[in-house]
């Protein structure tokens, strides 16, 4: 056997590739969704209304795993969150005792849609096969 050539080592050597985007993005929602469900437990326990949290860090875990699956795009988490953000809306307006919380959730959600739109931004909207046919 001979020793490796200088390519072989260069490549062996380089470091790992980043993760595509959809990764991270998955990875952030996660982290954050049960961070959210840990919240919402502790409150449960202290004041027994807890309940909010532990179905917005559910939704944000299921979204996560359905993001890293590949089966969510952003388009369609942006979707999710401005459904959440209109509802919030609206539950401020009918309930003024509720009006602190929901303009929470409302900006939390919107936040998440900033987010998934920054991400679709780099995200050509038709696969690479298709777009090399249209270049050539």
């Amino acid at each position: 056997m001979s020793a490796p050539s200088d390519a072989q080592r260069l490549v062996e050597s380089a470091p790992p590739a980043p993760p595509p985007p959809d990764a991270v993005r998955a990875q952030l929602r996660l982290a954050v969704g049960v961070g959210q469900v840990a919240y919402g437990v502790l409150r449960l326990r202290r004041s027994k209304v807890g309940w909010y949290h532990l179905v917005l860090g559910g939704r944000q875990v299921v979204q996560s795993r359905l993001d890293a699956a590949g089966t969510f795009c952003p388009a369609a988490d942006t979707a999710v969150d401005g459904i959440h953000v209109a509802t919030m809306l609206g539950v401020a307006l009918l309930r003024p005792g509720h009006r602190r919380t929901s303009l929470l959730g409302a900006a939390h959600a919107a936040a998440w849609a900033a987010l998934d739109l920054a991400f679709m931004r780099g995200v050509p909207s038709l696969p690479p096969e298709v777009l090399r046919r249209i270049r050539v």
